[in-house]
């Protein structure tokens, strides 16, 4: 019986006394031995992609990248989550704009990730020496930094 269950998903239902499973299959449900579990694998859903994902995901790869001296490659990284975070502040503004019938986010959030994602780049630009563009980086984080506080209105 093993080969039947090859490449399908199920679900557990039961786990019973002795450690077997009862797992729901899209053709019915089965029963799989405790001894054969060590041939079984747990999938885990995938997680949700969205802006603030990524732009996650390229700062921690800029972070790592730096921290192993690939200055290059992690700017180029911390300019992706830069965008990223930039777009997802677009984004909660037009959200504010529009005034949604569900609790739109007031932005902050999304403006303290933008802050993170600057930080980076500047933090690159820094390491290559490169001071201008750091110094216009941190013109515009000081900027964003100072709408948190009033929170009228999203920067634009």
């Amino acid at each position: 019986g093993g080969e039947i269950l090859r490449g399908q998903q199920g679900m557990v239902v039961k786990v019973h006394a002795n450690g077997d499973l009862l797992v729901e299959f899209d053709d019915g449900v089965k029963s799989i031995r405790r001894a054969r579990l060590a041939t079984c694998r747990k999938v885990r859903p995938e997680r949700e992609q969205n802006l603030r994902t990524e732009a996650r995901r390229l700062l921690r790869a800029s972070e790592a990248a730096h921290d192993a001296g690939r200055l290059g490659e992690a700017l180029d990284l911390a300019r992706g989550a830069v965008s990223c975070a930039e777009a997802e502040v677009t984004q909660a503004a037009s959200a504010q704009d529009l005034q949604e019938q569900a609790p739109a986010s007031d932005g902050v959030a999304e403006a303290r990730h933008l802050l993170l994602a600057y930080t980076q780049e500047v933090r690159c630009h820094l390491a290559l020496r490169d001071f201008g563009p750091a110094g216009d980086l941190a013109v515009r984080a000081t900027k964003l930094d100072a709408w948190k506080g009033h929170r009228d209105d999203l920067p634009r």
